[in-house]
C-alpha cells in the first residue's frame, strides 16, 4: 500500500526539516505544493526549473527511502 501526505500539513519548513518530518511520520509519497510547504524557495512565475525539481527529488528520497 502506498501511504502519502500533504506536505504542506506540516507548517511551512526548510527543505531538510520538512524531510525530516515526513520520513519520521512514514510517508513514501508526498503532495508538494511548493509555496505552502518549503520555506526559502521562490515560487514565483518564471522561477521554477528542471533543476528545482531534481534538487527537490534526491532530498525527498534521501529521506524518504532510506
Amino acid at each position: 500500500m502506498i501511504i502519502g501526505g500533504r506536505a504542506h500539513d506540516f507548517g511551512k519548513l526548510s527543505l531538510e526539516e520538512l524531510t525530516a518530518k515526513v520520513s519520521k511520520q512514514g510517508y513514501t509519497h508526498v503532495q508538494l505544493a511548493l509555496d505552502k510547504a518549503i520555506y526559502g524557495i521562490d515560487c514565483s512565475l518564471g522561477k521554477l526549473s528542471p533543476g528545482l525539481g531534481t534538487i527537490l527529488e534526491i532530498a525527498l528520497k534521501k529521506k524518504m527511502f532510506k
